[in-house]
């Protein structure tokens, strides 16, 4: 950009400087002669000027040139093209009209200086193009003033006016690599002294200049995209920029990787542009935006999840910055993933930015070290994503990030099945699930190690949580099998790198729902009130290593009554699954358990629960422990559904029969029993399948006569 202005600044001063050789002479004739064979002489024969009409008034000091042409002589191009001796770029100027005013024509005769009060250059088009042989670098602009400036000692104008200027960059092939269009400038107080140093020749303007551009285009060839500017207003007086809007698309289908509206930046250092190429602004501000962040596919055969990285940043935006504060009005951000460009992008709305720290940024460095190295905060409204298999939409509303503070807060995480359970229509049995996690509050956030590595590491969480399990009996078991998808192996399978040192569940709620395949009547079980806390969430291999134990102690209460306790330990780096588990459950009433046993069991229960306590281990393969219950009057009754009216009736002589080989109390005649209990795990059925699995064992062997549990434990 900084090129593209000394270029187009340079150019102007040729065209103003045409006013100057009509000053130092008396004649029309004579100063077109004069004009027309010093811009031969200071373009080495390759360029010439005309115009159609002019007026001098040499007793006001004014003068006017109307349709002014700079363009290159056709037969000499030619030469110096057969003698491969073209210079680097080409320029093409039409002025429509030049006004200069004040004049000091005694002064610029005799001492070699321009003076004038003001200046008006209108509408001028000025056309640059590249030879191919190299690009037009920093010494090219200023052997190019040079030219201009001449043998004068310098040039002043009290003002200089650009009206509606028009400027394209491009290639010999004709594409055009910067443009800009309906432009206007004013200078103040411009001063040229062949005295100074020329590096900072362009600050003479651009420190006293008022500028507009209805249209700024820039084509990134090596980025097969442009980005275009739209309504920029510079003032160097106030030190600000302004623009209506940046976008920033692929060229060949017109995708806007990002839209910036409303931007400002105040507090401009323009020497630190101009001498350091330091962009140097005390605030950047924008009002609503759409950007777009690249997400990486992840290479799972890389066991090094450090060297992961899913978002892709862009790494070459800026050379060196130093950035007084940020902030983002609500914008939208576009989140596509590069293996699936057609994919619909993952659209996170509400989202603003805020930064207040100075930060600086070494050369070469780029937006991530603004994350990384920076004091912000963030806030999203909401988004949505959608899980792998396409059957839930994952939905994040109210979230916050503070980098100062390494926290994060999200109002509620809603996981939901995009297909209800009465319209879904299951091949096989399967869980559907609907969760909802609120009032989530992360601390000690790793926020770096997200962006730049993208692991998760977290100090402690805590969330509510309601969770809705659905299963349905009705469709035939899943062929293939579970093993390997225990909780602990799912986490130590995922891709996504966690280290959660403490996670707490407070004011929970959680239930499961089953529908019966021979009923197609539907029983649930209830907890509420659930508290508990989990610690060394983690697949990170040398964490495990220190402690190899993921630790989850609950308690909550069973269907409103009953109070119960759990403390589950599951091996990180275990190869076979291993788990252990200890709970126990309160007193309450069993008639609370018949609207759970009587759908699904076609069974119902009376009597009291005093206490239940269990210890489980188990793997991939079976589940072995102990079991105590303590109950008293126990009583069960029967029920089938019937062949001919399809409802659930009660069967007297089946009760009777259960009843008789059923111990009422425990304990019964001062003797407590305990009850031991091992089952060989259903490979196509859940992890929670194979511990309820084990503990309605344990309370079978526990309520039935001993014998009778042996025959019906051979008969299962």
């Amino acid at each position: 950009m900084k090129k593209v202005i000394k270029i187009f600044l340079s150019i102007l001063i040729l065209a103003g400087i045409a006013g100057y050789f009509i000053w130092q002479n008396k004649k029309h004739q004579v100063a077109k002669e004069f004009i027309m064979d010093s811009v031969t002489d200071l373009s080495d024969s390759l360029y010439s000027i005309t115009y159609d009409s002019s007026m001098i008034d040499e007793i006001n000091g004014e003068a006017y040139f109307e349709n002014i042409v700079l363009k290159t002589d056709s037969a000499q191009l030619h030469q110096l093209r057969l003698s491969d001796q073209l210079p680097d770029v080409l320029v093409e100027v039409f002025i429509k009209s030049i006004s200069a005013d004040g004049i000091d024509i005694p002064l610029a005769l005799n001492e070699k200086k321009l003076f004038a009060n003001k200046i008006i250059i209108n509408e001028p088009r000025i056309v640059i193009t590249h030879t191919g042989k190299k690009s037009f670098k920093y010494e090219d602009s200023m052997a190019l003033f040079k030219k201009i400036l001449g043998n004068y000692n310098s040039i002043h104008a009290k003002s200089i006016e650009v009206v509606n200027a028009s400027f394209i960059d491009k290639s010999a092939d004709e594409i055009i690599h910067t443009q800009l269009a309906n432009l206007s400038i004013s200078f103040n107080k411009i001063i040229i002294d062949s005295t100074k140093d020329y590096k900072n020749v362009v600050s003479y303007f651009i420190n006293n200049m008022k500028a507009n551009a209805k249209l700024l285009y820039i084509n990134q060839p090596n980025r097969n995209g442009a980005i275009a500017f739209d309504n920029i207003t510079y003032n160097a007086i106030e030190k600000n920029i302004s623009i209506d809007k940046i976008s920033s698309f692929k060229e060949s289908i017109t995708e806007e990787r990002f839209i910036l509206n409303s931007i400002k930046l105040e507090d401009i250092n323009v020497k630190d542009f101009i001498d350091y190429n330091t962009l140097n602004v005390g605030n950047i501000s924008t009002g609503n935006c759409v950007l777009t962040l690249f997400i990486n596919q992840t290479d799972e055969s890389k066991p090094d999840f450090s060297k992961t990285k899913k978002f892709d940043f862009p790494d070459d935006y800026f050379d060196k910055i130093k950035i007084g504060g940020i902030s983002i009005g609500k914008s939208t951000l576009l989140f596509k993933n590069k293996k699936y460009p057609n994919k619909e992008p993952v659209r996170l709305n509400g989202f603003t930015f805020h930064l207040s720290k100075n930060i600086k940024i070494s050369e070469r460095n780029s937006l991530r070290n603004i994350l990384d190295s920076a004091k912000w905060n963030m806030q999203a409204d909401d988004f949505t994503l959608t899980s792998k298999d396409n059957k839930y939409n994952i939905s994040f509303k109210g979230l916050k990030v503070n980098k100062a503070l390494s926290s994060a807060m999200i109002r509620s995480i809603q996981v939901k099945p995009i297909q209800s359970k009465t319209n879904n229509v299951l091949a096989y049995q399967e869980d559907i699930f609907d969760i909802e996690m609120k009032t989530i509050l992360l601390t000690g956030l790793d926020i770096n190690q997200f962006v730049n590595e993208s692991a998760l590491r977290i100090d402690e969480i805590s969330l509510h949580l309601d969770l809705k399990v659905y299963h349905d009996r009705v469709p035939p078991d899943r062929p293939e099998s579970k093993v390997g998808k225990y909780p602990h192996q799912l986490l130590m399978n995922l891709a996504l790198p966690v280290d959660i040192r403490t996670a707490i569940i407070t004011k929970s709620y959680a239930s499961y729902k089953e529908r019966s395949k021979e009923t197609k009547e539907e029983g649930e079980v209830i907890f509420s009130n659930i508290e508990g806390i989990v610690n060394n969430i983690t697949n990170n291999t040398l964490l495990i290593q220190q402690n190899p134990i993921c630790q989850l102690k609950a308690n909550g209460l069973l269907l409103g009554k009953a109070k119960c306790v759990t403390d589950w330990r599951l091996f990180l780096d275990s190869k076979n699954g291993k788990f252990e588990i200890a709970g126990q459950i309160g007193s309450t009433s069993f008639n609370k358990l018949n609207a759970l046993t009587k759908p699904l069991a076609l069974t119902t229960i009376e009597g009291q629960l005093n206490s239940l306590h269990f210890t489980m281990a188990g793997d991939d393969n079976t589940a072995n422990g102990d079991i105590i219950m303590l109950y008293s009057s126990l009583k069960l009754a029967s029920y089938k559904l019937s062949d001919k009216t399809n409802v659930i009736e009660a069967t007297k002589t089946k009760s009777s029969i259960n009843n008789f080989f059923v111990k009422n109390n425990n304990p019964s005649k001062g003797i407590t029993r305990n009850a031991k209990f091992a089952v060989q795990r259903d490979p196509q059925k859940s992890f929670f399948n194979l511990i309820w699995k084990g503990v309605y064992d344990g309370i079978q062997n526990t309520i039935l006569n001993k014998n009778v549990a042996e025959i019906k434990k051979q008969l299962k």
